[in-house]
């Protein structure tokens, strides 16, 4: 490492565990970091989408689907076949 004569900061006073530390405490900062703008997002996000759905129900009116389910054979026949059929 070089290092210019004018900053003052001599090369030979920094071991490997000093560089390691402070790699170490920049990670953690940013880490934290990251995880509070995160939770801000996250909260804002949330905050966005319940107004809009409580603004969405507010205003529709619920109404029943059109989605019919399936009738199979035996249920399509009419009372009058089945009995005779039975008998």
């Amino acid at each position: 490492m070089k290092a210019h004569p004018e900053s003052g900061v001599d090369p030979a006073n920094f071991g490997a565990s000093d560089v390691f530390v402070a790699l170490l405490i920049e990670m953690l900062i940013s880490m934290i970091s990251c995880a509070f703008c995160t939770l801000i997002g996250g909260a804002l996000g949330g905050f966005v989408g319940r107004r809009r759905a409580l603004a969405l129900t507010a205003s529709k009116v619920y109404e029943e689907s059109l989605f019919q389910p399936p009738v199979s054979d035996k249920e399509a026949e009419p009372a009058e076949v089945k009995g005779e059929a039975a008998t």
